[in-house]
C-alpha cells in the first residue's frame, strides 16, 4: 500500500493530533476522538483510543542537514498507518526533515516504513553524507572517519565505503552513523513531508478540542491529560515503528 493510502483516513474531527515539546525533543499523540473519553482515560488497561505516537529530536551540532532524529514511533496495531501518519505529522510540525536514529538502531518494522517513504513522492529528499568513527563517534573530520554510499532500500539495501564525501567542502549534511550495527540504519537520507494526504492544522485544532472537552465534561486539566497519553504511549512500546 503506498504511503498516502496509509496515512489518508487519519482526518479531523475522526482523530485529533495532541503535541509537546520539550527542549529539542517533539512528541505527537494521535488520538481517536470518539473513543478519548474520561472513563477510557481512567482506565489504565484500555489504550484503545491511542491510534499512534513518535518523538523526534533536533540534534545538538550542526549536522544531517538540520534533519531531526526519530527517536521512535509506536503504533496500535487496531489503527494500521498510524506509525506512518506519525512520521508524516512530525515532519509537518516545524516542517522538518527527519531521518532515522543514528545513535542505536532501528526496529525492522522502522525500515519497512522508511523504505516506504523512500519510495513514496510525498517525501522530499536530501541527500546526506554517511559516516563512522569510532574514535570520535560525532565528528566527521576525525582521524579515523569513514565514508559510506548506500544503495537500493530495505531489506536489500547495500552499503559501499567511500574515499571521499558527496560534499567534501560542505560539513552540514555530514551524518553518523549507528556505531553498532549500521546494517539496522533506517534511512541513509533526509526526508520532509510535502504531500497533502493528511493535514496538520485541522487534526492539531481536533487535539485541542479534545483537551478543553475532556477539561470540561470530565474534569481532568490538560495536564493530567498529558501525563495520562504519555502513559498510553508507553503501553505500545512493543509496537515500534
Amino acid at each position: 500500500m503506498e504511503f498516502g493510502a496509509k496515512v489518508s483516513e487519519f482526518k479531523a474531527p475522526a482523530y485529533g493530533a495532541v503535541f509537546g515539546r520539550s527542549g529539542q525533543v517533539t512528541t505527537v499523540f494521535l488520538i481517536n476522538s470518539e473513543r478519548y473519553t474520561p472513563r477510557a482515560l481512567e482506565n489504565e488497561n484500555d489504550f484503545s483510543w491511542l491510534c499512534g505516537a513518535g518523538q523526534i529530536m533536533e540534534p545538538k551540532e550542526p549536522m544531517c542537514s538540520g534533519a531531526h532524529i526519530v527517536n521512535w514511533i509506536v503504533a496500535n496495531p487496531k489503527y494500521p498507518g498510524a506509525g506512518s501518519a506519525c512520521y508524516a505529522l512530525l515532519s509537518l510540525y516545524g516542517n522538518n526533515f527527519l531521518t532515522s536514529d543514528r545513535f542505536v538502531s532501528t526496529s525492522p518494522a522502522a525500515q519497512k516504513t522508511w523504505a516506504g517513504i523512500e519510495q513514496s513522492p510525498e517525501w522530499e529528499k536530501a541527500p546526506l553524507d554517511n559516516f563512522s568513527s569510532e574514535k570520535d563517534p560525532l565528528n566527521s573530520r576525525a582521524a579515523d572517519t569513514k565514508w559510506f554510499r548506500f544503495s537500493g532500500r530495505y531489506p536489500r539495501r547495500r552499503r559501499k565505503e567511500s574515499p571521499t564525501p558527496l560534499t567534501p567542502s560542505d560539513t552540514s549534511d555530514d551524518c553518523p552513523l549507528p556505531l553498532k550495527d549500521s546494517s539496522k540504519l533506517g534511512t541513509a537520507d533526509a526526508w520532509r513531508y510535502v504531500g497533502t494526504s493528511i493535514n496538520l492544522a485541522s487534526l492539531r485544532r481536533q487535539g485541542s478540542i479534545l483537551l478543553e472537552e475532556m477539561e470540561v465534561e470530565g474534569d481532568i486539566t490538560k495536564q493530567e491529560q498529558q501525563v495520562a497519553i504519555a502513559k498510553a504511549g508507553e503501553s505500545l512500546f512493543g509496537r515500534k515503528y
